[in-house]
Parts: C-alpha cells; structure tokens; sequence
C-alpha cells in the first residue's frame, strides 16, 4: 500500500512491469554492500484485492537462464576425428563436453528452427569457455535429437559430474558443484 493507504503504489507498479520484462532481485544494508542475487523474468501476474486499500501482488516466473535453456530445443552431432587406420586423432577437441557445450549455446546449426536462427547467446545468455569445463573430457560421439538444451546440459554433466547455472549478470556456467 502507499503511505496514504491507498493503492497507488501498486497501480504504478503493475503499469511498469509487464510480461516479459526482466525483474533484479538485489540485498544488502545500503548501495556498496548489496549483492545481485537473482535475474528472472515475468511470466505473469497474481493480483488479489481483499479490500480496497490492500493489494496483494505475485509475479510469477522463471530465472533468466532456466527461461531460455528449459524451452530451447537444440539438434546436432558431434564425432571425435578418425585417422586413416580408424583411431582418434589426439588433437581433435571437437567432441571434449566443453566444446559441445560452447557450441550448443552459440551455434546456429544446431537449433532445428533454421527460419528462426536465435542462439541460447543470441538471447542473452554470455558464455565464455573458462567459464565452461570439461576440456580434458572427451567423447567418441554426442549427438542432441531436438532435446531441450537444460536436458541435453544434464546428461553431459551426469558424465562429467558437473552443474549448470546462469548467475545474475547472464553469465553461463558449467563446473563442478564444489567450486560454488
């Protein structure tokens, strides 16, 4: 409620924020000491108005990550390179979980919707490769037949014993739970 006991607050608060809009949580005692600790967006509103000098407001939706990487699908194949006697060139990084990953989130060709080419990056989601492990592990072949890209993140981590996260500045994350 407002200072008058009036419902404006609200008013105005509901006239700003719409579906789709990005909502930042942040806590702390004053500016220096405050800490970004959630980055979501609204999926919708829950208004309840008991009386008329009383609101109560609910907004309703997802972190920023799990928005994208949950109903992302993603298609592609991966396979480590044969030399001419049929055994894995040592070099090949192609298929290490790190570079799968990268790829996933940042290349075009492997989003089914080729009318609509928007990456897991495209939509905001700021990867860098030291943010990403397992380079050290590779694999012989991966392939993603049109998995959500969150489901396709969990079986490489089942593999390497890792998580993923995206923080509140948008950064994606994929390591070892321990270096929380």
């Amino acid at each position: 409620t407002s200072s008058d006991g009036s419902n404006i607050n609200s008013n105005t608060l509901i006239s700003n924020v719409d579906e789709g809009n990005e909502v930042t949580i942040w806590i702390g005692k004053d500016n220096t000491s405050k800490m970004k600790i959630f980055l979501g967006v609204v999926e919708s509103w829950e208004i309840q108005e008991n009386n008329k000098n009383f609101m109560y407001l609910k907004i309703k939706g997802t972190d920023f990550g799990t928005d994208i990487l949950k109903n992302r699908i993603v298609f592609g194949k991966w396979a480590q390179e044969l030399d001419s006697n049929g055994n894995p060139v040592s070099g090949d990084t192609s298929t290490t979980i790190q570079q799968i990953v990268i790829d996933m989130l940042t290349k075009d060709v492997h989003y089914p919707d080729q009318t609509n080419l928007v990456t897991a990056e495209d939509q905001g989601i700021i990867v860098t490769s030291t943010n990403i492990k397992g380079e050290s592990l590779v694999l012989k072949s991966c392939a993603a037949n049109s998995e959500f890209i969150g489901d396709k993140l969990q079986s490489l981590g089942d593999i390497g014993g890792m998580i993923y996260w995206v923080d509140p500045d948008k950064n994606f994350y994929f390591d070892h739970p321990t270096t929380l």
